[in-house]
C-alpha cells in the first residue's frame, strides 16, 4: 500500500513539472514571438543597374523588445528564424538581397517579400520592394554636325529611371538594347550611318527605341549631307594556283622515276566595262546633289554626292591576277649499288607550272550632259592589266644510290643526283583598259 501511494506521489509530481516546465517554454517563446516587422534598406543602394542590395529586418516581439537582423542594419536577430520567400529576386546570407532584374521589369519593377516565423504559425508579413525602371531615353550627338556617307555619328544614350538617375554614357544595360527605326539611318555600333538612298532630303528623322520595353523611345531630327568619297571596285577575279608534281617513284633495281611537271596556273578574268552616269538633282536651299550610277551589265548601283573638292567617285576595274604555276615534282631516288649493279642515277624533277596570264583592265565610260563635262575630275579609275602568275619552281632531282663496296674509297661513291627540273615561266601581264571615256548626252 505504501508502495502504490509513493508511486503516486512521485507520478503527481513528474506530471506537475512537466506542467510548470512547458507552461514556462511556452510563456518563453510567447513573450519572443514576431508579432510585427519592417523591412529595412537603403534608398540609395538601390542601385538601377546593381545586382544587389542590402537588407535588414525590425523584428518586434510579443514582449515588447525589438531587435533587429543582419544587413543593412547589423542586428543580432538571426535570419534562420525565419522562412523566406523570394519573388523576382534570390535572398543570400547576411541580408542580401539579389535582383532579377529581367523579371522584376515585367512584374510592376517589384521585388516581392513573404516572412513567416518558424516557431509561431500564425505570423505573416509581404512586403514590395520598387525596383526603379527605365522611364525614358537621352541621345546626345555632335550639335548642328550632319550625316554623311564617310563620316558616321558618334551617338552618347543613356537611360533615364523612374527615381530620376541616369545611366552611365552608353551603359551595356541600355546600349545593347536599342533598336532604330528610321527610312534611311541604321545604328551600327553605336553610330549613326547613313543607307544609300536615291531621293535627297535636307534632314532624316529617327527614332531610338528599347528593346525590352517599345514604349521607352526618343526621336530626333539631323541634318543630311552627301558629302565625301564613293568607291566601287568591280575588278576581274584572280586566277587559281597551279597544283604542286607528284614526286617521281625510287627504284630498288635502277635509277629513280623523274618527278611530274607542277600543272600551269590558270588566266585571271577580265573586268567588266563600267558605265557611269552623273545626274543633277537639285534641293532647294541647299547645295546641287547628284545621282551617280553605275552600270555593270544588268547590274545598276546608286548613290547621292555632293561634288565637293576633295569628293572623288573611284572607281576600281583591274585585271584578275593570273594564278601562280605548281612547283615541280621531286625525282625519284636511285637503286643502291649491290653485288651486281653499280649505285643508280636519282631521277631529274619535274619542270615548274608556267604562271597564268593576268585579264584585262575594264573600260569606264561617263555619260554626262556636255554642261557638265567638269564632272569628269571627280571620276578616278584604276584600270591596270592583272599580273601575271609566278612561274612555278622546278622539283629537285632525286637522290643518287648510295655505294656499298667494302674499301673506304669506294664507299664515297655514289649514283649521280638527278637534276633540278626547270622554272616556269612568268605569265603576260593583261592589257590596261581605255582611259576615261565622255559621252555626252541630252539633259
Amino acid at each position: 500500500m505504501i508502495r502504490v501511494f509513493t508511486s503516486l506521489i512521485w507520478l503527481a509530481s513528474s506530471v506537475l513539472f512537466f506542467l510548470c516546465t512547458t507552461y514556462s517554454f511556452g510563456q518563453k517563446i510567447r513573450k519572443t514571438s514576431i508579432v510585427d516587422a519592417s523591412i529595412l534598406y537603403s534608398l540609395s543602394s538601390v542601385e538601377e543597374l546593381s545586382p544587389v542590395i542590402l537588407v535588414s529586418l525590425e523584428i518586434k516581439q510579443h514582449n515588447g523588445k525589438v531587435q533587429y537582423t543582419q544587413g543593412y542594419r547589423n542586428g543580432s536577430f538571426p535570419w534562420s528564424r525565419l522562412q523566406m520567400d523570394i519573388k523576382n529576386g534570390k535572398f543570400q546570407p547576411n541580408g542580401i538581397l539579389e535582383i532579377d532584374y529581367a523579371a522584376a521589369q515585367q512584374d510592376s519593377s517589384r521585388v516581392m517579400i513573404t516572412i513567416r516565423d518558424k516557431r509561431s504559425p500564425y505570423f505573416q508579413k509581404t512586403f514590395f520592394i520598387p525596383i526603379p525602371h527605365l522611364t525614358s531615353l537621352e541621345v546626345h550627338y555632335p550639335e548642328n554636325q550632319p550625316i554623311t556617307y564617310n563620316n558616321p555619328l558618334p551617338l552618347t544614350i543613356q537611360g533615364v529611371f523612374s527615381n530620376g538617375r541616369k545611366t552611365a554614357p552608353n551603359h551595356p544595360f541600355v546600349y545593347d538594347h536599342l533598336v532604330c527605326t528610321s527610312p534611311s539611318i541604321i545604328l551600327e555600333n553605336g553610330q549613326l550611318r547613313l543607307q544609300n538612298s536615291t531621293i535627297p532630303v535636307q534632314e532624316e528623322t529617327f527614332t531610338l527605341s528599347y528593346e525590352n520595353n517599345p514604349d521607352v523611345q526618343v526621336t530626333s531630327r539631323i541634318p543630311v549631307r552627301y558629302v565625301g568619297t564613293k568607291s566601287y571596285v568591280f575588278s576581274g577575279r584572280s586566277g587559281d594556283n597551279g597544283t604542286k608534281g607528284s614526286r617521281g617513284s625510287g627504284s630498288s633495281s635502277g635509277n629513280g622515276e623523274s618527278g611530274s611537271n607542277g600543272t600551269n596556273g590558270t588566266s585571271g578574268s577580265n573586268a567588266p566595262d563600267v558605265d557611269v552616269y552623273i545626274h543633277p538633282m537639285t534641293q532647294e536651299n541647299k547645295d546641287t546633289v547628284y545621282l551617280v550610277e553605275c552600270v555593270v551589265g544588268i547590274h545598276h548601283y546608286k548613290t547621292l554626292l555632293e561634288l565637293q573638292p576633295q569628293t572623288t567617285i573611284q572607281i576600281d576595274c583591274q585585271g584578275g591576277a593570273g594564278g601562280d604555276g605548281g612547283t615541280g615534282g621531286k625525282g625519284g631516288s636511285g637503286a643502291d649499288e649491290t653485288d651486281k649493279q653499280k649505285p643508280a642515277y636519282g631521277g631529274p624533277g619535274g619542270a615548274g607550272g608556267n604562271g597564268g596570264n593576268g585579264g584585262n583592265g575594264g573600260t569606264v565610260t561617263l555619260h554626262v550632259p556636255k554642261d557638265f563635262a567638269f564632272l569628269a575630275k571627280y571620276v578616278q579609275i584604276s584600270n591596270a592589266g592583272g599580273l601575271g602568275g609566278a612561274g612555278g619552281d622546278g622539283g629537285s632531282g632525286g637522290a643518287g644510290g648510295i655505294a656499298k663496296n667494302s674499301t673506304i674509297w669506294q664507299r664515297l661513291l655514289t649514283g649521280r643526283s638527278g637534276s633540278n627540273g626547270p622554272k616556269g615561266s612568268t605569265g603576260s601581264q593583261g592589257n590596261p583598259g581605255k582611259p576615261l571615256q565622255v559621252v555626252f548626252v541630252d539633259k
